[in-house]
């Protein structure tokens, strides 16, 4: 962590009491972890413990449950879209990882793409999708239905 190239995912409020994951992520080994931040007030002041947490312990999940490849990035973060652009992350077909936001103060939607075809490069958009589980399965394009689940306390967005 006190290595060069690590960075800090976004910003967060500082005297709003509460718990928040955020994603740190090293730039030139292309690795990344979870860190939890909790906030609290004590004595009138506020207090911020970070802490670092497994992958298991993460907020959301992306399960990828299709033949082709999915790319995502948090709604408004891609490249060319604000000053704290992201390339969108791929995700293998039948595997899964673990999410957290890049910006907490930023719209909490995760912009999907898919593979056009098996062996093709090309991506289609599928759109920005929520991780709440109230919300109704969307079923955007080409057969492919995206549905969030909770489990325990993880919120899963599975891609089928």
């Amino acid at each position: 962590m006190c290595e060069f190239g690590w960075e800090w995912s976004g910003r967060f409020v500082p005297d709003v009491p509460g718990d928040m994951t955020v994603m740190l992520r090293h730039v030139h080994l292309e690795a990344k972890y979870l860190l939890q931040i909790r906030i609290t007030l004590e004595d009138a002041s506020y207090v911020i413990r970070f802490r670092r947490e497994p992958p298991a312990f993460a907020p959301y999940r992306i399960e990828n449950r299709t033949m082709g490849n999915v790319w995502f990035v948090q709604a408004g973060l891609r490249e060319g879209g604000s000053p704290s652009e992201r390339a969108a992350e791929v995700l293998l077909p039948y595997h899964a990882c673990a999410y957290s936001w890049d910006e907490p103060l930023l719209q909490r939607k995760v912009e999907l793409e898919l593979q056009a075809g098996e062996g093709v490069l090309r991506r289609e958009a599928l759109g920005a999708f929520s991780f709440n589980p109230d919300l109704p399965t969307r079923r955007p394009s080409k057969g492919v239905l995206v549905v969030v689940e909770t489990r325990g306390p993880i919120r899963v967005m599975v891609i089928t």
